[in-house]
């Protein structure tokens, strides 16, 4: 452990948005990043992802925009790979957190038990956030 990792963590996103912070800061605008762990909670395991800027298609060829919806599709994806039922999951959009932006969040359910959330962080949330 070093220094800057002295303690265990209680949720993920922090050291997830400090690893966006360091690679924009060396002109790295986009990519995505995801964690899996066991941290300091009585739940079993937490995934976290987070994307900043571009997904590229083609290689370069063309780009879209990260976004809420392609969040949900990957979040899909990784139920989908680990063999989970993606028909136990139901999303609802409710009001979240208001670091998130409105109409771009929702709640996760599995089998009606509210699990976990989506959202799309507000840029000005982020930036004050490292001010």
């Amino acid at each position: 452990m070093s220094e800057n990792h002295l303690y265990l963590r209680k949720i993920l996103i922090p050291s997830l948005l400090n690893v966006i912070s360091y690679n924009l800061a060396r002109q790295n605008k986009d990519f995505g990043i995801f964690e899996i762990s066991n941290i300091n909670t009585k739940k079993n395991q937490l995934l976290a992802i987070v994307l900043t800027g571009y997904q590229k298609i083609l290689g370069y060829l063309n780009k879209i925009s990260y976004s809420f919806f392609l969040l949900k599709g990957f979040f899909q994806g990784i139920v989908d790979i680990l063999g989970i039922n993606i028909n136990h999951f139901t999303f609802k959009e409710e009001v979240v957190s208001n670091e998130l932006y409105p109409g771009k969040n929702a709640f996760i359910y599995f089998d009606q038990k509210k699990i976990g959330y989506l959202g799309e962080l507000h840029l000005d949330v982020y930036l004050n956030s490292w001010n």
